[in-house]
């Protein structure tokens, strides 16, 4: 009996914040930014630094997806043995926005991510055995978090888990919204 009531409860309390989302993050709304990741953990193939872009669009008043390609480099060097990887990673999400308070909106997110591995090792600053190029899929799990600084500019800070990499990137960035439209639905200009 409390099981069901605490499912009822989270399901009326993700009812009335997908209501009042409206003032945050409305349908249409475009939202362009700049991210960098850090990589957490012991994993040695997870990337320690990132950066990249996202473009984000709101499918629906809660929902929003996001494209966020990512560029990472990694270079070993031990001895006379320099080993280098570059990274490029097309994150596709989905984010599912909840708000609470009139600047704030937390997300869970899901996604996927295919990623690129070019890497290329050097012996005495001579390349061996040339550059391979290697393709992998991850698939995205974390949740984030949405500061409004004023009606056009964010900043958030993300936590995910991504399978590829078996580790926990975080992510900072700021985005700016584009072609925005004021709470009373009034189109502004540039």
């Amino acid at each position: 009996m409390k099981k069901k009531l605490k499912m009822m409860i989270i399901a009326i309390a993700l009812c009335v914040s997908t209501a009042t989302n409206a003032q945050f993050s409305q349908k249409g709304d475009w939202v362009l930014g700049i991210v960098g990741d850090v990589g957490i953990g012991t994993n040695e193939n997870l990337p320690l630094f990132g950066f990249g872009a996202k473009l984000q669009y709101n499918v629906s008043t809660p929902i929003r997806l996001e494209f966020a390609p990512m560029f990472a480099i990694e270079t070993m060097e031990i001895y006379f043995v320099k080993t280098s990887v570059e990274v490029l990673e097309f994150n596709l999400n989905l984010h599912w926005l909840l708000p609470i308070g009139e600047r704030i909106n937390l997300y869970p997110l899901v996604g996927i991510s295919p990623i690129t591995a070019i890497s290329d090792v050097s012996v005495f600053g001579t390349s061996v055995g040339g550059e391979a190029t290697d393709w992998y899929l991850g698939i995205n799990f974390g949740a984030g978090i949405d500061i409004r600084l004023d009606d056009d500019h964010f900043i958030n800070v993300e936590l995910k888990y991504n399978t590829q990499w078996e580790g926990l990137l975080l992510r900072l960035g700021v985005a700016k919204k584009l072609g925005n439209t004021s709470r009373h639905g009034n189109t502004r200009r540039w």
